[in-house]
C-alpha cells in the first residue's frame, strides 16, 4: 500500500505545490483522485470484509502508509469539496486519521503549511526567475 500512497502523492505533488494554472491543476488533481481513490476504497473494503472495523490500510492501527496517504487526502478534502462522496470508506479513513489527537493538534497549529494560493505562486515564480 506504500507504493500506491506514494504514487498518489507523486502524481499530485506538482499540483499541490505549484498551482500555476489553477483550473488546470485542479483538473490534474481530480484525475489523480479518480485514479487512486477507487483503489484505496477497494483496500478499505477488503479490510472491512476481513473483519477489521474502523481500520486503516493495514489493519486496526495506523502505519506510515496511512500518514503518507493522509497528506494527499487532506489536500483533496480542502481543494475538491465532495471528493470523497463516492468513497465512504476512504472518507472514514480520512476522518479517523484527522481525529487522532496529535494529527488534530498539528492540523490546528500554525506549524501546518497552508495551500499555495495565487500570492504564494507569484512569489515563488519571482524568486526563480
Amino acid at each position: 500500500y506504500m507504493g500506491g500512497a506514494r504514487d498518489f502523492e507523486t502524481m499530485t505533488g506538482l499540483t499541490k505545490y505549484g498551482w500555476g494554472d489553477i483550473p488546470e491543476a485542479k483538473k490534474q488533481f481530480q484525475t489523480a483522485c479518480d485514479k487512486y481513490l477507487p483503489l484505496f476504497e477497494k483496500v478499505m473494503k477488503e479490510q472491512a470484509d476481513a473483519g477489521v472495523k474502523d481500520g486503516f490500510l493495514l489493519g486496526g492501527a495506523p502505519f506510515y502508509c496511512d500518514f503518507l496517504l493522509l497528506n494527499t487526502l487532506q489536500f483533496a478534502a480542502e481543494v475538491l469539496p465532495g471528493v470523497f462522496d463516492n468513497y465512504p470508506l476512504v472518507k472514514g479513513l480520512h476522518q479517523r486519521l484527522v481525529a487522532l489527537p496529535r494529527i488534530a493538534q498539528f492540523l490546528a497549529s500554525p506549524l501546518r503549511k497552508s495551500i499555495a494560493d495565487e500570492t504564494y505562486v507569484q512569489l515563488v515564480k519571482n524568486v526563480f526567475q
